[in-house]
């Protein structure tokens, strides 16, 4: 008896990845801002965003208020610097 097996490449293929809601809103509010892309992830009680430089840090940091509106989470918004 043989048993086929798919290799990982055609399971990863067949998969659509869609980006969590929160990601792509934080993604657009930041471009739509500061016309920058931040790395973003997910924790369980936080969410993490990555921006390039400590400028634009600062000045998302005074828009934190409203980014949690829009979001409308729970979670902590934690802003980091690469």
């Amino acid at each position: 008896m043989v048993v086929h097996m798919d290799n990982l490449g055609d399971l990863l293929g067949r998969s659509k990845y869609k980006e969590p809601k929160e990601i792509a809103q934080i993604k657009k509010f930041v471009w739509e801002q500061f016309e920058a892309t931040p790395d973003v992830e997910l924790g369980k009680n936080s969410i993490i965003i990555t921006v390039d430089s400590a400028p634009l840090a600062t000045s998302l940091r005074y828009k934190i208020i409203e980014l949690n509106a829009i979001l409308n989470t729970n979670k902590k918004l934690v802003i980091r610097i690469k």
